[in-house]
């Protein structure tokens, strides 16, 4: 069986992956501002590796807002 033949000199063919594009969408929008809708882009990437009940935990970690707690002294 001959190997396949592939011509990676045509500049006319452009490979690219979406995830990247909306990677690229969201740091627009993220530095624009508008970081909400950034957050949002990124997040329809990242919900395709879980299952439904893992990304419930992964939404509920991520909304928490707290700040480590900093031992002073011990």
């Amino acid at each position: 069986m001959a190997p396949a033949v592939f011509d990676f000199q045509n500049a006319y063919e452009v490979e690219f992956r979406l995830t990247e594009v909306i990677y690229m969408l969201a740091e627009c929008r993220m530095r624009a501002g508008a970081s909400e809708e950034g957050k949002r882009l990124v997040d329809q990437v990242r919900k395709r590796y879980y299952t439904d009940a893992d990304w419930s935990l992964v939404e509920m970690i991520r909304d928490l807002d707290f700040l480590p707690l900093i031992w002073i002294g011990c």
